[in-house]
């Protein structure tokens, strides 16, 4: 580890849109059985605990009153937004259900969708952070 201190966006773009793209790429990769996409799996979840490690370790810069209410808005924001993507998921698995010959493995998607939600979420909350810090 460096003496440098962590700014307050870095600590964002490491927790948040680093790891939220982490978790994407795992739950792409989990969608698919067998050794390769679970290696790819672990890999990622792997780099995402690194991540996490790397800003937990790290010397950290303070939030100032600044961040944290970016911090609070960010939140809110994306709250707003995930509502909006569950309401459209809940449409379109609604719609897919309604198909009689389509016949979709809900068991084996349940973890790849939740890495993928995870993944959205952790990235649209450090984007909407980066909007705000940069107004």
């Amino acid at each position: 580890m460096t003496d440098k201190t962590m700014s307050i966006s870095n600590q964002v773009k490491y927790l948040k849109t680093l790891n939220g793209i982490t978790w994407i790429l795992a739950g792409i990769s989990d969608i698919f059985s067998g050794a390769i996409s679970s290696t790819l799996t672990s890999i990622f979840l792997i780099i995402s605990l690194v991540l996490q490690l790397k800003v937990s370790l790290s010397k950290k810069e303070s939030d100032d009153e600044m961040s944290i209410d970016n911090k609070i808005k960010a939140g809110a924001m994306t709250q707003s937004i995930m509502h909006i993507i569950f309401c459209t998921a809940a449409v379109v698995l609604f719609a897919l259900t309604s198909f009689p010959n389509l016949h979709i493995d809900w068991k084996n998607l349940i973890v790849p969708v939740f890495f993928i939600f995870i993944g959205i979420e952790y990235i649209i909350w450090g984007l909407s952070f980066k909007k705000l810090e940069e107004e």
